[in-house]
């Protein structure tokens, strides 16, 4: 088999994801029995989550089953970027412990996550930290916290087993929460973990083949100079994160910005038939018209383009454009796509690094003494 002439680390765990779906949920649920977070969230509101780098997109992805599980009693869910829930996020003055901040790190310990939470606890608010280690500065930081016991795997960095923890373990707090206030009936938590099971089961069936469609396109696409990618709503996290992939796999530059201002933007590049293009899409979103006009445009401007979506029509075959459909979540679940959806642009990086010789993560400089500050950076209250 070719693929496994260019297999690598990413791509292993790209493919590993289908088997991690049963130990993962198990971590999760235990995770939160664990947590002691059960007669505090009849209290929440407001829930704010935070994250850096791909923690923060799975902050985003989440959102729309906090607003679908745990939405009334004028309640609100947001996610910010950590510099922004650190620094320049305006809490109440007092009365804030119906305020829940969710720091999400599946190591848990960069600095910026850790001062988010302080902060929060600085003004009154509940704080838990999302964590697979327990005992991170994190997890200390941050009043409950929620292991999601993600279990171990050869060479699982740049993060996409964790991301997909991360996800789990959001979805499963979104339903807990909807459950301690009322707006949801006990035991949803196991319907939740059937859909996601089921999608599991799709996506299981369907990775052999988009893993080979995947080295196809890489091949094809090799000698690209940068990717754009294009996500609106709950697509924006998918988007985001396969850009991510590709920076830390293959070191290309790689930007990501909606369907709208792609159009407005991005579409004047010079040498735009060097940049590949990959746009996440909802059929069922409020921007399908949108995403659609803007493969016409990206199409008319002689771009190479990944489309994938979950059955989005197009106006027939388009050259240059692959259209990968991705499984459906079932009926009432669409939001737990973002967990699998990412899969085709993880693995279309893997091939890249491998077709431009890069190594591995970079080679691993980033964790040179003096050149990233992610964990040594001073932590502030203010």
């Amino acid at each position: 088999m070719e693929n496994k002439t260019f297999d690598n680390p990413l791509r292993r765990q790209c493919l590993s994801i289908p088997a991690l779906y049963a130990e993962q949920a198990q971590g999760v649920c235990r995770g939160f029995d664990e947590s002691g977070l059960g007669d505090c969230l009849k209290d929440i509101t407001r829930v704010i989550l935070t994250g850096c780098g791909d923690s923060y997109f799975a902050s985003r992805a989440a959102v729309p089953a906090f607003q679908r599980y745990a939405g009334g009693f004028g309640s609100a869910f947001e996610a910010r970027t950590c510099l922004d829930t650190a620094r320049f996020l305006q809490y109440p003055q007092r009365d804030n412990g119906n305020i829940l901040v969710v720091g999400v790190s599946a190591s848990g310990r960069p600095a910026r996550v850790c001062e988010a939470l302080l902060r929060a606890k600085k003004y009154g608010c509940r704080t838990l930290a999302l964590t697979n280690d327990g005992d991170s500065p994190a997890a200390q930081a941050a009043q409950f916290r929620l292991v999601v016991h993600t279990p171990g795997f050869p060479y699982a960095s740049p993060g996409l087993r964790n991301y997909y923890a991360s996800l789990f373990g959001l979805f499963v707090l979104a339903a807990q929460l909807g459950i301690a206030r009322g707006t949801l009936a006990q035991g949803s938590v196991g319907g939740l973990l059937d859909a996601i099971e089921s999608l599991n089961g799709k996506y299981a069936q369907a990775l052999p083949a988009l893993d080979e469609k995947m080295l196809a396109l890489a091949k094809s696409w090799n000698g690209m100079c940068a990717v754009e990618t294009v996500g609106d709503g709950g697509a924006y996290s998918t988007a985001a994160f396969i850009a991510a992939k590709f920076v830390e796999a293959s070191g290309i530059a790689a930007a990501t910005t909606d369907a709208e201002d792609w159009c407005h933007v991005n579409f004047f590049l010079r040498q735009a038939d060097q940049v590949g293009l990959i746009i996440s899409a909802d059929r069922d979103a409020p921007d399908a018209g949108r995403v659609r006009e803007t493969l016409a445009q990206a199409v008319a401007g002689g771009r190479k383009v990944l489309l994938l979506s979950n059955g989005l029509e197009t106006d027939g075959p388009c050259a240059g454009v692959t259209h990968i459909e991705l499984p459906p979540a079932p009926a009432g679940y669409r939001f737990v796509e973002p967990m699998y959806d990412f899969l085709p642009g993880a693995l279309l990086a893997s091939y890249d690094s491998v077709l431009r010789g890069e190594t591995y993560f970079r080679g691993g400089r980033w964790g040179e003494p003096g050149v990233n500050t992610i964990q040594t950076s001073r932590i502030e209250l203010v």
